[in-house]
């Protein structure tokens, strides 16, 4: 589960709230992590935070060694909807779905 909280404000974008559920996603499953650990040591080397597009991908991998995945994000309308976080973050599972769907 991800929680948007309107105190923290500042590190919620739909890039970090993504992040967050791909970190639960690797976590319950260990055979994933060496796949996602070398894309944030390449972006670590580079000096640089993974694209919404990067991270994306990270979940499209790591939601393929799974069958079924419900996804809770909470207080979503905390989350601040700087640069349409909110509707990138809807937009992003949505079509993670569907790729899950037609896969």
């Amino acid at each position: 589960m991800s929680i948007c909280n309107y105190k923290a404000k500042v590190d919620q974008n739909a890039a970090g709230l993504l992040a967050a559920i791909l970190k639960q996603l690797v976590q319950a499953r260990s055979s994933i992590a060496e796949p996602i650990k070398h894309l944030y040591q390449q972006q670590a080397n580079r000096w640089t935070k993974p694209s919404h597009e990067d991270i994306f991908e990270a979940l499209q991998l790591a939601l393929a060694h799974y069958s079924r995945v419900y996804v809770v994000v909470n207080a979503l309308d905390k989350c601040q909807d700087q640069d349409g976080a909110r509707h990138k973050i809807l937009a992003t599972l949505r079509d993670l779905q569907t790729e899950q769907i037609c896969a």
